[in-house]
């Protein structure tokens, strides 16, 4: 039996829709190179329908409207994709599980969180490979709930990779008795007690990362709406340059400051067995993308991260005592106990600067906690710059006409917390 030299991995706006589900299908047939593992997103916006129906239910006013789009939007595709009767009938006893699992009301928010949100991408996965197989390839279905051990933690879990790993080998390898492409779904797995977890936001990415390093792939493709690595977003920049080859060190500076192209957590396993990350379009699949690995270009340019939506924090201690590491020390504690992730910090000897992203729900828990200790002071909505290889007259023309609460050079590397002013 041949090993799986190749894991691909699709996002969600790749399988938003029927058309969309076609090139997916498309682009693992004309791989030619056998067995394959692809690991899948929720379709579009699923993720973001369930969390608002979600809330709808623990509020106690369930949102039946939002519930029937998105029961319909999956039919339809069902349908469009000329699926038949069965596929349709499986669809539908996921969908009325699903439905159950978010009007369930004896769970904490967290573990009811974590109980619906991986449940978008069951039902892509489901249908992704009924079309493999109505395409004519081999494929097989596994559940990542049953692949990947996590702790306890709720929304972010961790995993635990030496029993992640022999489960993985080994219902991968059961699968490919029959298959030669084996489909499983991203950010979800399940925690040793048995209750489902998932692996952060956008942690699809982490997942393939984590079939990579089990299965010891030579590669994971990552196939998005761009078909590289750019210096800078292009969607807001007319200067951003692709960049062909990077080496793991500087794709890990670059998704630590928050580049969104990969998930952070993404890197280090392919790293730690020297496996290549691959970025490219599946709008354009015909396109070279870009490469993270051990050898990456000689030089880079300038590489702009922009992080939205961030929280600064001023914390102090009540009585004015310097801040020691004791205090910090129980920063730190909060922070990891509600797994917010800092993306920048300074302390001055009576006070402490945190900024990290609002996600809501636990973001709000981390400040109240931190403020039955501390005084803390809160400006919200801030920007979080980051660049990397800055020039001078680069960082001048970036901070124009913004109000800068924070700057903070390393060597070439430039963090500014900032608002926009209105001019």
């Amino acid at each position: 039996m041949d090993q799986i030299k190749k894991v691909y991995k699709f996002g969600g706006s790749s399988v938003q829709d029927a058309s969309h589900i076609k090139n997916v299908v498309d682009i693992i047939a004309a791989e030619q190179q056998r067995p394959l593992a692809v690991v899948v997103s929720a379709m579009g916006k699923t993720t973001n329908a369930l969390e608002h129906l979600l809330h709808s239910a623990r509020s106690g006013a369930w949102d039946d409207k939002a519930w029937s789009a998105l029961a319909s939007k999956h039919k339809q595709v069902v349908k469009a994709l000329g699926l038949g009767d069965a596929v349709l009938a499986d669809l539908e006893s996921l969908l009325q599980e699903v439905k159950g699992r978010l009007q369930a009301a004896d769970l904490s928010y967290d573990e009811h969180y974590d109980s619906v949100m991986g449940e978008g991408e069951r039902l892509s996965s489901l249908v992704l490979v009924a079309h493999l197989t109505q395409s004519g390839q081999r494929a097989s279905l596994l559940d990542a709930r049953d692949l990947i051990v996590t702790d306890d933690v709720h929304r972010n879990a961790r995993v635990i990779w030496e029993q992640s790993i022999p489960k993985i080998t080994e219902l991968v390898h059961d699968c490919l008795l029959t298959s030669d492409v084996v489909v499983t779904q991203g950010f979800t797995g399940r925690s040793m007690s048995g209750a489902p977890t998932t692996l952060g936001r956008e942690g699809s990415d982490y997942t393939g990362a984590i079939l990579a390093y089990a299965l010891e792939a030579d590669s994971l493709t990552v196939w998005k709406d761009v078909d590289g690595i750019y210096s800078s977003d292009p969607n807001r920049s007319d200067d951003a340059v692709k960049m062909g080859r990077i080496d793991y060190r500087e794709a890990i500076e670059m998704t630590y400051y928050g580049a969104k192209v990969i998930h952070p957590k993404t890197i280090k396993p392919l790293e730690n067995k020297n496996i290549a990350l691959i970025v490219r379009s599946y709008l354009h699949p015909e396109v070279e993308g870009s490469v993270i690995s051990a050898s990456g270009a000689a030089s880079y340019p300038p590489i702009i991260v922009r992080e939205t939506h961030q929280l600064l924090l001023k914390v102090r201690t009540r009585d004015l005592s310097f801040v020691a590491e004791g205090h910090l020390a129980d920063v730190f504690r909060l922070c990891n106990e509600y797994r917010v992730k800092v993306n920048a910090m300074k302390n001055t000897a009576v006070s402490f600067l945190l900024c990290f992203t609002d996600d809501g729900h636990r973001s709000q828990q981390c400040i109240e906690a931190l403020r039955e200790s501390f005084d803390v002071e809160l400006i919200d909505d801030v920007e979080l710059i980051t660049i990397r290889h800055s020039t001078p007259h680069l960082v001048d023309s970036l901070l124009q006409h913004r109000v800068i609460y924070f700057r903070e050079s390393y060597g070439s590397t430039v963090q500014v917390i900032c608002n926009q002013i209105s001019v």
